[in-house]
């Protein structure tokens, strides 16, 4: 028997207002600090192609390339990807 897991989202108090497009909005994360700037203004605009990006979109996604460039690189992930075993 195996326990159920914890959702990776909690699901709002409130209902979040539909969007036409994408249906109801959850509460996210997303790696913005790796992605191109049409694949970060993207996930920001809910999934939108028409979306060209606020400023505040901007300043979040120069701000997490800023964290991505402050990361510390002394951290040796020296074999954590390894073959599977036999």
């Amino acid at each position: 028997m195996t326990t159920p897991r914890a959702p990776v989202t909690e699901v709002p108090s409130e209902p979040v207002a539909p969007d036409e497009r994408t249906g109801w909005l959850l509460p996210a994360r997303a790696l913005l600090g790796w992605m191109s700037d049409s694949q970060a203004v993207k996930v920001l605009a809910s999934g939108r192609d028409d979306a060209d990006g606020t400023p505040e979109q901007q300043a979040l996604i120069l701000a997490a390339r800023a964290r991505v460039v402050a990361r510390t690189t002394d951290l040796d992930q020296g074999g954590i990807v390894t073959p599977l075993p036999p």
